[in-house]
């Protein structure tokens, strides 16, 4: 599990997309005309190198019905209005010219993982769900009947969920109930939430696996060193298991 990788997409989501390293797609357009959505932040046109030095990565496929090929990119981007950036997934011309342009209000922050004619364009999406931050799978697709893309997105996942009401039981220094496990793996956890409870600095993620499954992490931060609990949860039943619990101590933001 890379401990620091949710947390390191979240800094760089409030600074407009700076930070992810990617190069766009050599035959991709060297001007693009951006979206309304992000024009008040961004300007109305950006070159490819731009796009390089913001770090947003550009992939082609027939996405829209038009002649030739066309491009899917994702700006995070403010409205003008806001400070906190949210995710628009860009549908481009062979020219560059911006032909949709979906806005993923409520989310954090997004990244472009795959794009093909019949998948559409999937992303990944950096969310908040109460004190947890985490990620999950979108697809953005054209729908020829309705002429529209259609957004679609899986559900918060159970582990998630399952994360928070563990963490809130931890802060509170009370018994886990929240997620089963081995008596090894739940004294390691209930021993670092007390810790983790006294500590003014916390953090709590999860990583996505599958629908079913996250590798998650409680955190707290003394001086530079984060203090990761770091597990894996796994849906049994109608509970979600804690498996391969272990407590590191790393550098809080890299070295």
């Amino acid at each position: 599990m890379t401990v620091r990788r949710i947390l390191a997409a979240t800094i760089a989501a409030t600074v407009m997309s700076i930070g992810l390293i990617a190069t766009p797609a050599s035959a991709a357009p060297r001007t693009y005309t951006l979206p309304k959505a992000c024009q008040a932040s961004m300007g109305s046109t950006a070159s490819a190198s731009d796009f390089s030095r913001w770090g947003v990565t550009v992939k082609p496929a027939d996405l829209h019905p038009r002649s030739g090929t066309e491009y899917a990119y994702v700006l995070n981007c403010t409205d003008g209005r806001s400070k906190k950036p949210r995710p628009v997934v860009v549908i481009a011309s062979a020219s560059g010219k911006a032909l949709t342009a979906d806005v993923l209000t409520g989310a954090d922050h997004a990244e472009l993982k795959s794009v093909s004619t019949s998948g559409g364009i999937k992303i990944r999406v950096f969310d908040q769900y109460k004190k947890v931050s985490y990620d999950r799978p979108y697809v953005i697709k054209w729908n020829a009947k309705a002429k529209n893309t259609v957004v679609t997105k899986e559900a918060i996942p159970g582990y998630v969920k399952a994360t928070h009401s563990l963490s809130a039981q931890m802060r509170a220094n009370a018994k886990i109930t929240a997620v089963t496990g081995s008596k090894a793996n739940l004294s390691k956890l209930k021993s670092h939430g007390k810790k983790f409870a006294a500590a003014k600095q916390q953090n709590v993620y999860c990583d996505y696996v599958s629908k079913t499954k996250g590798k998650c992490a409680v955190v707290f931060y003394k001086g530079n060193k984060g203090h990761y609990a770091l597990f894996n949860l796994t849906k049994s039943g109608s509970k979600y298991k804690a498996t391969s619990v272990r407590v590191v101590v790393a550098d809080a933001f890299g070295g």
